[in-house]
C-alpha cells in the first residue's frame, strides 16, 4: 500500500486506539473481567486450546511451531535448559557464590543469608504482588529453549536456534523514545504495580506489521480476569507502533504477546484492530507451577511462531469537503501472501489528513 492509501486507515485507527489507551490509562484497579472491558469499547474473548495443541484464534495472525518441535531440534552440548526451581533458592545461590567467589572462607553462611533475605523480601509483597525473580526464573526456563544452541536447525547444525525458524528478528533496542503516555513499563502507578516490555521479534524492514513482544508483569493473576497491566502494554504497544516509520504503510498491528505472570504462569494474548476497536484474545492461565505438567513447549512454539500474512480490506467514509467526520465501516480479512491490500474504498476526508502528525498526541 502507498502512503496515500494508507494515511486514512491510519489516521481512523490511530484515533480509535489512543482514544481507548486514554480510557485504560485511567483505571485504577489491578484486574477487569470481559465485562469491564466491554463497557470501556474493547472486545476481550478467551480462547481454549483445541486438540491439535494450538490455540482458537480467529483470525490468525500467527502459526506457532509444530507440536514436538523441542524433542525434533535437541540442545546441542552446549546448551541446557534453565530449570523452573533454579532461581533464588538456598540451593541456587550457592552454586552461585561458589562460582562468583570460589575463594569465599564461609560460603554456606553467605548462602543462607542472602536466602533470608530474599524470604524477608518476599514476604514484603502485598498479596497482588510477586517478588521480581518468580517472573525472571519463568521468563529465562522459556528463553533457554527459545534461544538456546539446538541441533538440526534448518539452514544452521549445531549452533541455530528456535527463533531461527521464524522470519521475525528480536529488537530490543528501538523503543528508547517512546512517549511517556505509551511508556512500555510501569513501577507503582495506580493500577499496574510493575510490569515491564521485555523485547520484541518483527520483520526488520517493516514490510510486515506482525510483532511478538515478551513482557513481565509481577501481578498475581487469575483464570477470570486479565491484568491491567496486561491492557495497558498491549494498547501502549499497538500506540506505539502507529509512531514508527518504518511501519508507516501499514494500518493495522496484530501483535502476539506473552505475558510472564505470577506465580508461575504464562499467558499468550493475540490482539488487532478489527475496524471497530481493539480485540483481544487471550488464552486461559498456563500454570508452570508443577515442573511435569508444565507447557514449555506450547508456549516457545508460540513464542517463535511465524507470521500469517493477510490483505485487509477497510470501507472508510468521511464527509465530503470538510473531512468532520471518520469512521472505519468494515473490514474483512484475504487470505492473500505477501501481504497486500484491495483497493481502498476513500470518500475524502482531506483536513484529518493533513492535520495528522506521526507521533503527536500520544
Amino acid at each position: 500500500m502507498t502512503d496515500n492509501q494508507t494515511l486514512p486507515i491510519r489516521i481512523a485507527t490511530f484515533k480509535r486506539c489512543e482514544q481507548l489507551l486514554d480510557f485504560i490509562n485511567a483505571v485504577r484497579l489491578y484486574r477487569l473481567g470481559i465485562d469491564d472491558l466491554r463497557h470501556i469499547g474493547i472486545r476481550a474473548t478467551r480462547v481454549e486450546l483445541k486438540d491439535n495443541q494450538t490455540l482458537s484464534f480467529d483470525p490468525v495472525y500467527f502459526k506457532p511451531l509444530e507440536v514436538g518441535v523441542l524433542a525434533k531440534y535437541p540442545f546441542s552440548p552446549c546448551w541446557r535448559e534453565y530449570d523452573l526451581d533454579e532461581g533464588y533458592s538456598y540451593k541456587s545461590i550457592l552454586a552461585r557464590i561458589l562460582h562468583v567467589t570460589p575463594e569465599a572462607s564461609n560460603p554456606q553462611k553467605l548462602a543462607q543469608k542472602k536466602y533470608e533475605e530474599v524470604q524477608k523480601h518476599e514476604r514484603q509483597y502485598g498479596s497482588h504482588r510477586l517478588p521480581p525473580w518468580a517472573v525472571r526464573d519463568l521468563e529465562n526456563h522459556i528463553h533457554s529453549h527459545q534461544r538456546g544452541y539446538r541441533s538440526g536447525i534448518p539452514g544452521i547444525g549445531r549452533m541455530g536456534t528456535l527463533e531461527d525458524l521464524t522470519p521475525l528478528y528480536r529488537n530490543e533496542n528501538a523503543f528508547e523514545n517512546v512517549p511517556l503516555s505509551s511508556r512500555l513499563m510501569e513501577t507503582d502507578e495506580p493500577g499496574a504495580t510493575n510490569w515491564r516490555f521485555l523485547y520484541a521479534l518483527e520483520e526488520p524492514f517493516g514490510t510486515l506489521p506482525h510483532t511478538i513482544a515478551f513482557f513481565w508483569n509481577f501481578e498475581r493473576a487469575d483464570d477470570e480476569t486479565l491484568t491491567t497491566s496486561e491492557v495497558r502494554g498491549v494498547l501502549r504497544w499497538t500506540v506505539w507502533m502507529y509512531h514508527r516509520y518504518m511501519f508507516r504503510n501499514h494500518s493495522m498491528f496484530p501483535c502476539l504477546s506473552i505475558w510472564y505472570l505470577g506465580p508461575k504462569h504464562v499467558r499468550i494474548i493475540q490482539s488487532h484492530f478489527d475496524g471497530e476497536t481493539i480485540v483481544l484474545q487471550y488464552s486461559p492461565l498456563l500454570s508452570f507451577e508443577n515442573r511435569n505438567t508444565a507447557p514449555t513447549e506450547l508456549v516457545v512454539r508460540y513464542a517463535a511462531s511465524r507470521p500469517l500474512t493477510y490483505g485487509y480490506y477497510m470501507q472508510i467514509k468521511g464527509t465530503k469537503g470538510t473531512g468532520s467526520s471518520l469512521e472505519v465501516i468494515s473490514v474483512s480479512t484475504l487470505s492473500l501472501s505477501p501481504f497486500i491490500s484491495d483497493e481502498i474504498e476513500r470518500r475524502w476526508f482531506v483536513d484529518q489528513a493533513q492535520e495528522y502528525t506521526p507521533g503527536s498526541n500520544i
